[in-house]
C-alpha cells in the first residue's frame, strides 16, 4: 500500500519553457500506484516526435524502475539515492541532459531541475513546499532568484480558463494532484486571476459575445478543369447582349468587362490577367492600341449629364468577341512543332510579376510569380498532360522554398523544402493514396539525416539516412554500418 499522508500528492509537476507535453510519464505510472494502492508495472510502447520508444517501469512500495528508450539510446532511468529517496534522470533524443526528477522514499514528488545540458548549472529548480511551489532560477553574478508560487485552480482547455489566460497569460507552472489540477503563480497573480474569475461567474455571457447578424448567402462551388473547357462551357451557357442590338437581332455576345488601363484586363476565362506590351499600354482587350475603356467614356448621356452638373451615368461597355479578347504578350517558340503562349505582363521584353503561360491545347503549362523572364516567388506548375505537378515556391526557374510535388508515374505527394530545384532539409513523403511513408531530412531528392519510415501505418523504422539509405538503424537492437 502506498504511504498515507495528510499532503496534496503531485502526480505531475510540469513547465511550459520546457517541457513538452505527450506520451507516457513517470506520473502516470505514480498516478496508478497512488489511486490503485498496489505496485504498478508495464511495458509501453509509442511514438513520440516520430520516433518509437519503449518505457518498462515498475512502480510499488520502496521500488521505483522507469527506464525508456529509443532504439538502443535510454532517453529516462531511474537511480536509487543516498537514504532511500529515487531520481529519474531525463535526457533528450540528442542525449542532451534536459531534467531530473526527484522523490523521497514513499515516492512522492520532491523536487524538478531543468538543465540546458550542464548538469552543475541548472537553469530552472521547482522544490515543494508547505504552501506551494519554490521557483528558484540563476540570476546576475552567479546569484538565485527564488520565488513562492501559489496553487490556482487551473482548466486547461476550457473558455473559462482561455478567457482568464487572455488577460493572466498563459501559466508557466502547472500540476496534476490528487486533488485537482492547478497552476502555479505569484499571490499578485492569483489575485488577478481569481477576480477574472469571479467576473465570469457575475457575468457568463462574457464568454459568448453577440455578434451582428450578416445575411446567409449561398455557396457554390465549380470544378475548373485544366482545358478550357469550363470556359467555353460557361461561355456558350451565358450570352450577353449588346445594348444596341435590336430584340429581333438576339446575336450571342461573350462579357469582357471594362478594362482599366495599368490593370488586370477582365475575362471569362479563369486567367484573366494584364495583357501589357514592351511599352506598357494594354494590348489585351483594345482595338486598334486604344482601350475599350476610352472609347466609351464620352457619351452624348455623359456630355448633357456634365453640362447639367448632374453624377455622370457609368458608360456603356463595349463588347468584343472572343477572337479579341486577352491575347498572348509573348509567344515562346519551343521547336518548330511546339510553342507556348503567356498572357501577363512585360517589362523589357521580359515576363514580370503574376502571369500564365500556356502550352499546346489551351492547358496551363505554369500560373505564377516571374521575375526576369524566370519563375520565381509563388507559382503553379502542371504536366503536359493537365494534371498537377508541382505547388509552391520558386527562385530562377526552379523550385525553392516550401512546396508540394505530386509524382508523374505512381501520383507519390511530397511536402516540405526545396533548394536549387531539389528536395533538400525536412520533408514528408506520402502514397497516392495519402498514406504516410516517411518524414524527416532530405537532401538533393533522396532521403538525408535522420528521419523515420513508416509503414501500414506504424513505424518501420527509424534512424541515420544517406543517399536514400538507412545508414544507421535506431529503432531496433540491430545496426547497419556505416558507408
Amino acid at each position: 500500500m502506498p504511504e498515507q499522508t495528510n499532503k496534496i500528492e503531485y502526480y505531475k509537476v510540469s513547465s511550459s519553457k520546457y517541457d513538452i507535453p505527450g506520451g507516457f510519464e513517470p506520473g502516470d505510472a505514480r498516478r496508478r500506484y497512488f489511486t490503485k494502492g498496489r505496485t504498478a508495472h508495464g511495458n509501453v510502447r509509442a511514438v513520440e516526435n516520430g520516433q518509437a520508444v519503449r518505457v518498462k517501469y515498475r512502480v510499488g512500495k520502496g521500488c521505483l524502475f522507469w527506464k525508456k528508450t529509443s532504439g538502443k539510446a535510454t532517453l529516462q532511468e531511474a537511480f536509487r539515492l543516498p537514504g532511500g529517496a529515487f531520481r529519474i534522470v531525463v535526457h533528450n533524443f540528442s542525449g542532451r541532459l534536459h531534467s531530473a526528477l526527484t522523490y523521497d522514499a514513499g515516492l512522492h514528488w520532491v523536487q524538478t531541475s531543468y538543465y540546458n545540458g550542464n548538469p552543475a548549472s541548472p537553469v530552472l529548480v521547482l522544490k515543494r513546499q508547505e504552501n506551494g511551489i519554490l521557483k528558484t532560477e540563476p540570476g546576475e553574478a552567479g546569484a538565485k532568484t527564488e520565488t513562492l508560487l501559489v496553487p490556482c485552480p487551473y482548466s486547461p482547455g476550457t473558455a473559462a480558463q482561455s478567457y482568464i489566460n487572455a488577460e493572466a497569460g498563459e501559466p508557466e507552472i502547472s500540476a496534476e494532484t490528487d486533488a485537482g489540477t492547478f497552476c502555479f503563480c505569484t499571490e499578485e497573480e492569483l489575485t488577478r486571476r481569481q477576480s477574472l474569475a469571479q467576473r465570469l461567474q457575475d457575468d457568463p455571457s462574457q464568454l459568448t459575445p453577440e455578434w451582428a447578424a450578416a445575411p446567409e448567402e449561398d455557396l457554390t462551388f465549380q470544378v475548373i478543369e485544366n482545358d478550357g473547357s469550363s470556359e467555353r462551357r460557361a461561355m456558350a451557357e451565358n450570352p450577353v447582349q449588346s445594348p444596341a442590338e435590336s430584340a429581333a437581332e438576339k446575336k450571342p455576345q461573350h462579357p469582357v468587362p471594362r478594362i482599366p488601363s495599368g490593370r488586370n484586363v477582365g475575362h471569362p476565362a479563369k486567367y484573366a490577367v494584364a495583357a501589357r506590351g514592351l511599352r506598357g499600354g494594354v494590348r489585351g482587350g483594345v482595338r486598334g492600341g486604344v482601350p475599350a475603356r476610352r472609347e466609351a467614356e464620352k457619351t452624348p448621356e455623359n456630355a448633357a449629364a456634365e453640362e447639367r452638373k448632374e453624377p455622370a451615368k457609368p458608360p456603356p461597355v463595349r463588347e468584343i468577341p472572343p477572337e479579341e479578347g486577352v491575347v498572348p504578350a509573348e509567344r515562346i517558340v519551343v521547336s518548330g512543332m511546339e510553342s507556348y503562349l503567356y498572357f501577363g505582363r512585360l517589362q523589357d521584353g521580359l515576363r514580370e510579376g503574376f502571369g500564365r503561360t500556356q502550352g499546346p491545347g489551351g492547358r496551363t503549362a505554369y500560373e505564377g510569380g516571374y521575375h526576369g523572364g524566370l519563375r520565381e516567388g509563388f507559382g503553379v506548375y502542371y504536366y503536359k498532360s493537365g494534371r498537377l505537378c508541382y505547388v509552391g515556391g520558386w527562385k530562377q526557374n526552379l523550385r525553392n522554398g516550401l512546396g508540394v510535388a505530386f509524382g508523374a508515374g505512381d501520383g507519390s505527394i511530397f511536402v516540405g523544402r526545396w533548394e536549387n530545384g531539389t528536395a533538400t532539409g525536412c520533408g514528408t513523403e506520402f502514397s497516392p493514396s495519402g498514406t504516410l511513408l516517411y518524414t524527416g531530412g532530405w537532401k538533393n531528392g533522396r532521403r538525408n539525416g535522420f528521419g523515420t519510415e513508416f509503414g501500414a501505418g506504424r513505424v518501420k523504422r527509424s534512424g541515420i539516412w544517406k543517399n536514400g539509405a538507412l545508414r544507421m538503424d535506431l529503432s531496433g537492437p540491430g545496426q547497419l554500418p556505416s558507408r
